[in-house]
């Protein structure tokens, strides 16, 4: 089969998949170097999947083999490998048979272990899909041996002697890589080895479709599909509050067990919605969040639901199951259609409006902010900052995986807050920068918060970016760490988000001539309100304890501590991306270890005046 975008998505459907075109276009380019049997850049082609449990990660790479197949003419091997966090070496390329130990065979006792079993596969003339579940739970020392498995195409194993994939085979080997949020990220070799693809929790609109066709096959309830689309999409709403979403199997357990109590009879309505919502939701604290948010929230579709779930628990009405499909009427998508073109209304509203709205907006969110501002104390000499929430510019607009509205950025940790920079892009405006950002959200890896941007998440430590106003009442976004010695990289980020901010600027640039009428003002006079011109003043400055692994040009605290004060202008960033250039930092642990250490009066740093 020829690898295309609609033969792949119809292909995945037929499946029971319905893939995003985010993940259609990864899966389109694994495909096509399976089936010219070649990868790009290392020997094996590999793929991590990063997202919540019950996101589909097991699923799609089911389904992905079953796709291979198909698409080869050749049924593809399967091998799965769970991972722990006692997960290391040994386990990986080698195995203990339970039954040779018990016998006493020490010869048969080790046997090969997954990887090795996938490299033999492929070396025989198999193609072979190796998946590592959970990865992200192994040691972080497993990044550094599986680094030159992909790489090379090659293991060294003691018991087993070197291993290598044929050169002619190399091609034909697949790794996929699914992890949760044990850790943040990979290391940084891994990531360069892996095509990082990460997914969110499925949308209610694709869950219906999966659960329709699986409640077609099984001959269930509509009344159960709709009802447990309903639960769903409400949890979704509120995805953040949650443990954990069920996954499409778990809906399609909760829908088949209903319907098998409905065939045996006699049971009440409160039975089939209890069976259902801890099918779901597996932990009791889950399940009280849901109803109470459920019974709390002002939607129709909301009390909708919760009026359904007050009739379902009603124990005195005692009705049996079959008036289920009767209190249901209607699935939640017609609720939806109607939202969605009331947006569109209210969109399209915004853009008449738009011409004499702009210069408003601007001064609106300036006077609306107080003058009161941080301050940062030092405690006992150490740098343990204690910091009143800042009256703060707000982002907005709707919530997705990116964009968590609603929710106080400082909230993401429990420690003080430290400033490291800030950079002053005067003429930006703090709406249109945050409408891009929220647009390549992906793309650049962050998060927006209701009042601030989380550009790096090295686990435990955290890099974000608040809009606030100096002390000269000019507007700022300003750097700031959870923890008081960042790593020296966060420098790169914080290089990026600048960069970002001058491209964000062009593109005012332009919404400006296009929306605001020509005859009133011309071309000069939006540069000069709106664009960017030499008298601006595009400054940066960057003040922090950075850990770097390489020795820099500044004042070291103590042993890899350095006390960056770099200040400067945005027209020469290329002196801070020099400075950058030399930094490093390959274990995120230590920088925690050496701010814990400082925060707990353990290491007190000198000299240091922020």
């Amino acid at each position: 089969m020829k690898i295309e975008k609609e033969k792949i998505k119809e292909l995945f459907e037929q499946k029971g998949y319905y893939i995003s075109d985010y993940l259609l276009s990864k899966t389109c380019l694994g495909l096509y170097y399976i089936s010219e049997g070649q990868s790009v850049g290392q020997e094996v082609f590999s793929m991590c999947l990063d997202g919540p449990s019950g996101a589909g990660k097991t699923f799609f790479v089911e389904t992905y083999c079953k796709a291979a197949s198909d698409i080869l003419g050749k049924k593809v091997k399967f091998i799965n490998f769970q991972l722990d966090a006692e997960t290391g070496k040994g386990d990986l390329y080698e195995d203990i048979d339970v039954v040779a130990t018990f016998e006493g065979d020490t010869s048969k006792i080790r046997i090969p272990g997954k990887i090795i079993e996938a490299f033999q596969a492929v070396n025989d003339g198999n193609y072979v899909i190796l998946k590592m579940d959970e990865y992200d739970k192994a040691r972080d020392v497993t990044d550094t041996f599986f680094n030159n498995c992909l790489q090379e195409g090659l293991i060294n194993t003691v018991q087993h002697g070197n291993i290598e994939i044929k050169p002619e085979n190399r091609g034909m080997l697949q790794v996929f890589l699914c992890k949760n949020d044990i850790r943040a990220e990979l290391s940084e070799p891994m990531m360069r080895r892996n095509r990082i693809v990460r997914l969110d929790y499925m949308p209610p609109e694709r869950l219906f479709l999966i659960l329709n066709k699986f409640v077609e096959q099984q001959k269930c309830s509509n009344g159960l599909l709709n009802l447990v689309t309903l639960i769903y999409e409400q949890l979704y709403n509120d995805r953040d509050m949650y443990q954990k979403l069920p996954s499409c199997s778990e809906c399609e357990q909760a829908i088949m067990d209903a319907h098998i109590l409905m065939k045996i009879g006699n049971f009440t309505q409160n039975d089939i919605y209890t069976n259902i919502i801890e099918d779901m939701l597996k932990m009791s604290d889950d399940i009280k969040t849901f109803e109470s948010r459920t019974n709390a929230s002002s939607s129709e579709n909301s009390k909708k639901l919760a009026n359904l779930i007050k009739d379902m628990k009603n124990e005195e009405s005692n009705q049996t199951p079959p008036s289920i499909n009767n209190l249901i009427a209607k699935n939640i998508f017609d609720d939806q259609i109607k939202e969605l073109q009331l947006k569109t209304d209210q969109m399209q509203k915004l853009i008449d409006e738009y011409k004499i709205k702009f210069a408003e907006l601007e001064q609106q969110k300036i006077s609306e902010m107080e003058e009161e501002k941080k301050k940062i104390q030092l405690e006992n000499g150490n740098l343990v900052p204690s910091l009143d929430i800042p009256n703060i510019i707000k982002n907005f607009e709707d919530d997705s995986v990116f964009v968590k509205r609603g929710y106080n950025i400082f909230d993401i940790s429990k420690t003080e807050w430290t400033d490291v920079g800030f950079v002053q892009i005067p003429r930006l405006s703090h709406h249109i920068y945050i409408t891009k950002l929220m647009e390549f959200a992906s793309e650049l890896g962050i998060k927006i918060y209701e009042n601030g941007v989380l550009i790096q998440d090295t686990g435990e430590q955290k890099l974000i970016v608040i809009n606030d106003l100096d002390e000269q009442g000019v507007p700022r976004f300003r750097f700031m760490s959870n923890y008081p010695v960042i790593p020296a990289t966060y420098l790169q980020d914080m290089i990026n988000f600048i960069k970002f901010g001058l491209k964000a600027l062009e593109y005012q640039k332009k919404i400006c001539e296009q929306v605001v009428d020509q005859a009133v003002k011309t071309k000069d006079q939006l540069t000069q309100e709106y664009g960017l011109n030499e008298n601006d003043s595009l400054t940066y400055s960057i003040d922090a304890l950075a850990y770097s692994d390489t020795i820099l040009d500044f004042k070291q605290e103590r042993e890899n501590v350095y006390c960056l004060n770099v200040l400067g202008m945005i027209n020469t960033l290329s002196e801070l991306e020099r400075l950058s250039s030399t930094c490093s930092c390959v274990d995120s642990n230590m920088v925690l270890q050496v701010s814990k250490d400082i925060m707990n009066g353990k290491g007190k740093v000198l000299n240091y005046e922020q």
